[in-house]
Order: structure tokens, then C-alpha cells, then sequence
């Protein structure tokens, strides 16, 4: 026989946890009376898994107050991928949507500030987030983050005020109340 024979599924190799690996086999056949006989050589491989990319990315949250530190956690990516054992690294990548991210960066799946925002100069910032399967699959989704104003510096309220009267030459004593609405 051949390795075409092999090939043809003419002769059948069946694999056994020590050759789930493949190798090279020598193969010798016999007639059943010993007089023919003939050797081939055979390479097996294992064939490699299918990988299908990711078809999707999501970003748990995608907000953050402004004046925050930098390093805040934004959120956390997840990835769409019917290849549920792949493990996925996540990166900010160049290309339509990218004006922003040198404003943040990527821990692991966390995305995180890189600065500190003003929503009074700027409500919302585009990011582009590659995810990568490690098998050759990626794709690539842009985000907006928007940033949430807070409250600044607002004067306070006076709610009450009361002058008690101290003597008839004065030194009047003035009381008052007041709140902040950013305390």
C-alpha cells in the first residue's frame, strides 16, 4: 500500500491519547502467510481547531463623572465569541472613532481614565477597543464615553438670618444659616 491508499481512506489510523499529537509512524503489512510484505512511512497531524472571530464587544458602563482620578475604572469589556474557551485581550487601536484615546487606557477588560475630564469643556469622549481571541480573531467597535457633570463650587443658600442685639451702643451680633449644594 501507499500513502495514497492512507489518504484515500483506504487504511485508517485511530488515535489514542499518545498519538492525539500526531508523529511519524512506520507502517509494515503483512500477508497472512508472510510471503508479501511492504513499509510505508507516515506523517500524521492533528488538524488544527476552527476558530471563528468575535463578532461582538461590550463595555459595561460607559460614563464617569468629571474631576475624577486618573485610573478610575470606566467599565469592563466583554467579547461575542462562539468560541466560548477563547480568552481575550482587549487594546485602543487606531482608525475611525480613535480622537480620544490617549485619554484612556485598557487594564486587562477594565477600561480606565488616562486624565482628568472637564465636562464643561468636553461631555464625551470616542474611543476605538480592538478584542483579539488570540487565534487570529478580532474585531473592532468604537465607544463613546460620556462624561457626567457634577456639581461645582456653587454659592451657598442662605436659609436663615437673625441679628440679636447686644446693647443700646452696639456690638450687634448677626446669625446666618446658609447650606452648599456641592457639600
Amino acid at each position: 500500500f501507499t500513502q495514497k491508499d492512507i489518504d484515500d481512506g483506504l487504511i485508517k489510523f485511530v488515535h489514542t491519547a499518545n498519538t492525539a499529537d500526531g508523529g511519524t509512524y512506520d507502517i509494515r503489512v503483512t500477508d497472512g502467510d508472510g510471503n508479501q510484505s511492504g513499509e510505508v512511512t507516515v506523517n500524521i497531524s492533528p488538524e488544527a481547531p476552527s476558530n471563528t472571530t468575535p463578532t461582538g464587544l461590550a463595555l459595561t458602563a460607559n460614563s464617569v463623572a468629571e474631576n475624577e482620578a486618573v485610573g478610575t475604572v470606566v467599565g469592563a469589556f466583554s467579547t461575542t465569541d462562539a468560541d466560548t474557551g477563547d480568552t481575550h485581550t482587549y487594546t485602543l487601536v487606531s482608525g475611525t472613532g480613535d480622537t480620544d484615546n490617549g485619554s484612556f487606557t485598557i487594564d486587562g477588560s477594565s477600561l480606565k481614565t488616562d486624565a482628568s475630564f472637564d465636562y464643561e469643556n468636553q461631555a464625551s469622549h470616542s474611543i476605538l477597543v480592538q478584542t483579539d481571541d488570540g487565534y487570529g480573531g478580532t474585531f473592532e467597535q468604537p465607544f463613546t464615553i460620556s462624561i457626567t457633570d457634577i456639581v461645582e463650587n456653587a454659592a451657598p443658600v442662605i436659609s436663615s438670618a437673625t441679628i440679636t442685639p447686644s446693647s443700646p451702643t452696639g456690638g450687634d451680633t448677626l446669625t446666618v444659616s446658609a447650606t452648599a449644594s456641592d457639600a
